[in-house]
């Protein structure tokens, strides 16, 4: 937990004096940069942290047993799977996975955060207390999809189509739910207005109340989805209501500024819509945990992007309304905006969002840690998170509830090689 809040404390207590008109340009390249390597080594270096870890170390262990042309015919994502296992023959060890995901997703966040934030701090702030850090050490696939579509939201506004297009097409070679942003391109030029979400709330309304047909068309016929089922933990269960809560108190802050925010910036229309859509996926969530992962596709823009232009309105309403002085204007909005942020992040942290506490690091663990994987929760992890140990032998039961990963996809037919000695090298 002590990582987590240094992670807060370091982003906030830098970013001030960093990101200030005293330091300028370099200030804010040093504090992107620094916090980065930061933001890097924790995500690197961590140990069975988050839901999904153990899973991915154990799908790039399995590439040691299978041929390249096996993995080109699994239903896992190409885009992943291929280089990733092109690196197993190089490193035997998982840990170079985390290593490689942990520099593209981390480094590309930063990069967005440094070239779109006008406020770098505020953005990294985001990034930690809305959780998304937290969604980058446990959905790897669907992160990298995520960060690859929010390179592709700047053509929306510049009318490139095509461009768009590509783009997000090349999200989905990590992981298939980036093909829902395709038809985004239209339907988040739409300009904000109480109409529009009054109708998009009655779609949301028909699709929680129909949502079991639903699922089960989609299930039918779109062949990326067809491992799934009605009847799974992760469709049945629902996930707390807090989250969508959090998410739509953004929106209605960003709807209510919309107009200064459209000034500011002309892609802020599209990030308001974003978070809208964000709220979306997260209500379905409450009936349905599965579904709340298409949330992740919206995030990011928000989080680098929105967060910081609505810091810098609030910011100067507050100061046209008061008659405080500028400087005091922003202690008392970065002091609330603070306090709310931190309480969001905290409240995460206790509750174990996405598998990530505790904070395990590979600094911390013996040599044959990293080859065996428990196939206990890791100590202060619920019973729901239950890791999995090989790749071969797995219960439908030890499954996690919230992972992103089908084993039975990764399953090795030890009975298939051939164990003849006279066939070993010595």
């Amino acid at each position: 937990m002590l990582v987590y809040l240094f992670l807060y404390a370091g982003s906030f207590l830098f970013g001030i004096v960093l990101c200030g008109d005293k330091f300028g340009k370099w200030g804010k390249i040093i504090y992107c940069a620094g916090t980065g390597i930061v933001f890097f080594f924790v995500s690197a270096l961590r140990f069975s942290t988050g839901y999904d870890y153990n899973s991915y170390a154990s799908i790039y262990d399995s590439y040691s047993y299978i041929s390249l042309e096996d993995v080109a015919h699994q239903r896992l994502e190409k885009g992943f799977a291929i280089p990733f296992a092109l690196l197993n023959q190089y490193f035997d060890l998982y840990t170079p996975l985390f290593y490689a995901t942990s520099f593209l997703i981390i480094g590309g966040v930063f990069y967005l955060i440094y070239k779109y934030s006008s406020v770098k701090w505020v953005g990294v702030i985001s990034f930690l207390s809305l959780g998304v850090f937290f969604n980058s050490l446990c959905f790897i696939r669907q992160f990298m999809a995520a960060l690859v579509v929010a390179f592709a939201m700047r053509f929306i506004n510049e009318n490139k189509l095509v461009k768009y297009l590509l783009v997000v097409l090349m999200g989905a070679a990590f992981h298939w739910s980036a093909l829902l942003m395709l038809p985004f391109y239209f339907i988040l030029k739409i300009k904000p207005g109480y109409i529009l979400y009054a109708a998009y709330t009655a779609v949301l309304a028909f699709i929680i109340i129909f949502s079991y047909p639903i699922f089960n068309f989609i299930t039918d016929n779109l062949f990326m989805y067809s491992q799934y089922s009605a009847e799974s933990a992760e469709f049945t269960n629902g996930l707390p209501v807090t989250y969508t809560v959090m998410f739509f108190v953004v929106f209605i802050s960003a709807f209510l500024f919309r107009k200064r925010l459209a000034e500011k910036n002309k892609n802020n229309n599209i990030y308001i819509n974003c978070i809208w859509f964000a709220v979306f996926f997260e209500a379905i969530g409450v009936k349905h945990a599965i579904i709340s992962r298409f949330a992740l596709l919206f995030f990011i823009p928000v989080v680098v992007a929105l967060m910081p232009d609505l810091f810098v309105v609030i910011k100067e309403y507050v100061s046209q309304k008061s008659k405080s002085k500028k400087r005091l204007t922003s202690i008392i909005t970065a002091s609330v905006g603070l306090i709310a942020s931190f309480s969001c992040y905290l409240m995460l942290i206790l509750i174990n969002y996405n598998g990530v506490m505790p904070y395990n690091s590979i600094i911390n663990m013996n040599t044959k840690d990293f080859y065996v994987l428990s196939d206990e929760p890791p100590s202060g992890q619920t019973s729901e998170t239950t890791e999995v140990t090989t790749v071969s032998e797995v219960p439908e039961e030890t499954v996690p509830q919230d992972t992103d990963i089908n084993i039975e996809d990764y399953y090795i037919d030890w009975d298939s090689f051939d164990w003849d000695e006279e066939n070993w090298d010595d």
